[in-house]
């Protein structure tokens, strides 16, 4: 698994530090996430309005996952971004699980 970063110098080294970690430790083990990318957007301080925004993207086994996160500061929207990746890899993880543990039903004739 290699992880890609895009705009990564809006993120301190501690903030980059955390999303390695977090998204390392959901790899640990596993073999389904191949390429990770992150990216940061700044907010354009347009009318003194606008927010921060993170998107994750991950190439794994035969999906792709999208998690996107928008606040005010870019600290929660890199935390709130990693919780939502954090849930759609476990989902993708549980829905494989469900279909190799599903029983085929009975083919035969009458």
């Amino acid at each position: 698994m290699q992880i890609h970063w895009r705009k990564a110098n809006e993120l301190s080294e501690a903030e980059r530090e955390l999303a390695r970690e977090r998204i390392e430790s959901l790899a640990e083990g596993h073999r389904d996430l191949i390429d990770i990318w992150v990216e940061v957007q700044p907010s354009s301080r347009h009318h003194r309005q606008g927010s921060e925004s993170v998107s994750i993207r991950a190439q794994a086994r035969g999906a792709t996952i999208v998690a996107h996160a928008e606040e005010e500061q870019l600290r929660p929207a890199l935390r709130s971004a990693l919780d939502k990746f954090e849930r759609e890899v476990q989902q993708l993880r549980d829905k494989r699980r469900d279909r190799r543990t599903a029983t085929p039903r009975d083919s035969g004739g009458s």
